[in-house]
């Protein structure tokens, strides 16, 4: 997908899409979390809103993986909230009145492009926030994509081992490995 060639402000979504790409790029660059945060509701409020997914998801998803390459410690935590909503978010029913029933697949198609940068920041420096989300994120990748079942379910058992690893993300991960998806892996 050619993210230069969008016309943004096309996109259906829940709020006004065109300002979608600059609020991507402050959470990337934020210096503040005040910055990181309001630039967050301005993606959450209109890409997906409540767990449901507009039809501006799809490239948002795309938007917030290349951010997460290269953002700041402030601004990732907010990119991975983004990630997490897509990934667990469904197609709102306006999109799939409009044919757009493979919405939902096609975003965790895109999230799941970028499995390693999860996996980078579930072993390196997460905090326990970030931690849980990619954990999530992980899990729901997992659950949408068999061939990354085994790395991941991999990378789980490893953070379950891990002293950084605080009770709420071990219960997290406990629940994934125990789901039919990861649990003979």
């Amino acid at each position: 997908m050619d993210l230069d060639a969008i016309d943004w402000g096309a996109l259906r979504g829940a709020g006004n899409t065109s300002a979608i790409p600059g609020a991507v790029e402050r959470m990337r660059s934020a210096i503040s979390q005040e910055e990181a945060q309001a630039a967050f509701w301005q993606v959450d409020n209109v890409a997906m809103l409540q767990g449901e997914l507009f039809e501006a998801a799809l490239p948002t998803a795309q938007l917030l993986t290349i951010a997460l390459a290269s953002c700041t410690l402030l601004g990732r935590p907010y990119l991975l909230e983004g990630i997490e909503q897509i990934v667990q978010g469904n197609a709102s029913p306006s999109e799939i009145a409009h044919g757009n029933e493979l919405l939902t697949s096609r975003c965790r198609d895109v999230v799941t492009v970028s499995l390693p940068q999860y996996l980078a920041i579930l072993e390196q420096d997460a905090s326990a926030t970030e931690l849980e989300m990619c954990v999530s994120i992980l899990g729901c990748c997992a659950e949408h994509s068999p061939d990354v079942r085994a790395p991941v379910a991999a990378a789980l058992q490893s953070a379950l081992l891990c002293e950084k690893t605080n009770a709420r993300g071990k219960e997290l991960i406990t629940n994934w490995l125990a789901a039919p998806e990861l649990k003979n892996q």
